[in-house]
């Protein structure tokens, strides 16, 4: 049977970078990929532009977006969104990949509803695999308001909905964590235990493509150093990231998942809290840009005004 690896995780958390890394050891890449963005993913995101719009199609079928960090309520999507979506996962899987024996993909949406991947994937005849990409949450977080003007303690509660609910799903399947810290480090041990963990083998020996991935893996490529800010959600995110480093997410662990189920279900009961905040943050952004640009147009005006009332007054005090 064919093989899917699957690389879940937050925005910003290092999914890009592994899912390349995979790629240069021989798991096969989409056809049709995201562009590169100048600082954003300059790099490139290696994901594939269809699924990015089918899943920002599904979330929206029940009003949620990609930063939203309430549970996503897949009982509640139609029937006919469910329909649609997998039609169009099960084209992209055929189309792009065509006959991969090994094929790799990432959406960090995924993480909200893997399952619903899970279940294309397995009609398409893989067999599914899952690594979930672990970043410091502080520095996802940072990440987000560089790029996105995201409010650092908003970008704590993503990092905890994504990742929690990533592993939550990801239980029935053959799965690892990943350190994006211990990939900079040392790609050769860190896909090594990948390997080792979904017992899978590279296409490509280390040797052929060192250079390639050590290239990739430029000292540059990551932006924000890890340094914890004051959160209300500070010990939340740190036994979650404790649990999910410091565990082999492999080898079942009733103690650790009973822990992880209760910091879930404490985060899906503040949802109605603070959720819909979060779902409508674009539209905040917006207004808050279009508040910005009138604050600018009315700051030109006084100042053409005040330029044009001193020009008058030279001319009166020249014809006294």
């Amino acid at each position: 049977m064919k093989k899917a690896i699957v690389v879940l995780g937050m925005h910003r958390s290092g999914t890009s970078a592994l899912t390349r890394v995979l790629n240069l050891l021989g798991a096969t890449l989409p056809e049709k990929l995201v562009q590169a963005r100048p600082k954003d993913n300059e790099t490139g995101f290696w994901e594939p532009a269809d699924a990015v719009h089918i899943n920002e199609e599904l979330l929206a079928s029940v009003g949620s977006n990609w930063i939203d960090s309430s549970r996503f309520p897949i009982e509640s999507v139609p029937a006919e969104a469910i329909r649609d979506f997998k039609s169009k996962a099960r084209d992209l899987i055929s189309l792009q990949y065509r006959t991969s024996e090994l094929l790799v993909l990432k959406d960090p949406r995924i993480s909200r509803f893997f399952p619903l991947w899970r279940d294309v994937l397995s009609e398409e005849n893989y067999t599914t695999y899952a690594v979930l990409t672990l970043r410091s949450p502080w520095e996802c977080a940072k990440s987000l308001q560089a790029r996105n003007e995201y409010p650092l303690d908003a970008g704590l509660v993503s990092w905890l909905r994504y990742e929690l609910q990533a592993e939550y799903d990801s239980r029935a399947v053959r799965r690892c964590t990943v350190m994006y810290s211990d990939l900079l480090a040392d790609w050769r041990s860190t896909v090594g235990r990948i390997s080792a963990s979904l017992k899978i083998s590279w296409p490509i020996e280390f040797d052929r493509v060192e250079g390639d991935v050590e290239d990739f893996l430029s000292a540059g490529y990551r932006h924000q150093k890890d340094e914890p800010f004051e959160s209300t959600r500070s010990a939340d995110v740190d036994i979650v990231l404790s649990l999910l480093r410091d565990s082999d997410i492999s080898a079942p662990d009733p103690a650790r998942d009973a822990q992880l189920d209760e910091l879930r279900a404490a985060l899906d009961a503040a949802d109605r809290f603070y959720g819909s905040m979060i779902a409508t943050y674009p539209e905040l952004v917006k207004a808050r840009r279009s508040a910005e640009l009138q604050l600018e147009h009315e700051t030109r005006r006084a100042a053409a005004f005040r330029e044009q009332r001193d020009a008058w007054k030279a001319k009166a005090q020249k014809s006294v």
